[in-house]
């Protein structure tokens, strides 16, 4: 089954875009030993040069990297996927409610942090085959943490990155809680996902209510 090395590395809003330190941070989870890294959203002064330095920093270091752009100017934010082939995705309002990206071995989907609030979010992504649910936002407190964590239970796996803390979560087997692997004040985590194992996933949509409903 194929496996897929997920990082999830937090960092604060006024500093990731600053100097070289984004392209220094995805530089240190180069190669094959990281097939995704998230980190949160930072605050740029020129949104479309931060976005190119995003493709060139993924092209040049074989990574696929997600981030949250949080504009100077107005503070809208827009999430980014940079492909490590070149390719770039953009979501938030402004460019629909949907956007999935399918990597060699995984179908990511990325998603707002309000979005996650609501279960419907990540039930309709895993139905449409999602692996990955991945968010990049600016502050998260226990509150996100919990709530984010949970939908993990829809049946994929949820990578989240804030300024100040980060976490990767996976799907809980049987009666247990969630898996979660976490990082906070500017550190970072990884896990491995098994793809294979994310895929067998189960639902149960076609119900006879008026059965199920009858009373005895």
């Amino acid at each position: 089954a194929a496996k897929m090395s997920v990082a999830s590395r937090s960092f604060p809003a006024e500093e990731l875009f600053t100097g070289d330190r984004l392209e220094e941070t995805v530089d240190a989870y180069s190669g094959e030993k990281t097939a995704l890294l998230v980190l949160p959203a930072g605050i740029a002064g020129d949104n479309e040069d931060v976005l190119n330095r995003l493709v060139l920093a993924a092209r040049k270091s074989l990574v696929n990297v997600c981030t949250g752009v949080v504009s100077e100017k107005d503070g809208s934010t827009v999430i980014a996927f940079a492909e490590k082939n070149g390719n770039l995705s953009l979501r938030s309002k402004k460019y629909g409610q949907h956007c999935f990206i399918d990597l060699d071995n995984a179908r990511i989907a990325l998603v707002c942090k309000g979005e996650l609030y609501h279960p419907e979010t990540v039930m309709a992504c895993a139905k449409q085959g999602c692996d990955v649910v991945v968010c990049a936002s600016s502050a998260l407190d226990d509150l996100d943490q919990l709530v984010l964590g949970s939908r993990s239970i829809e049946q994929t796996a949820v990578a989240v990155c804030g300024n100040d803390r980060a976490f990767i979560c996976q799907p809980p087997e049987g009666h247990y809680r969630w898996a979660e692997t976490t990082a906070d004040h500017g550190k970072g985590c990884v896990t491995t996902l098994d793809i294979g194992k994310l895929r067998e996933k189960k639902f149960y949509d076609r119900l006879d209510y008026e059965l199920l409903l009858r009373k005895r």
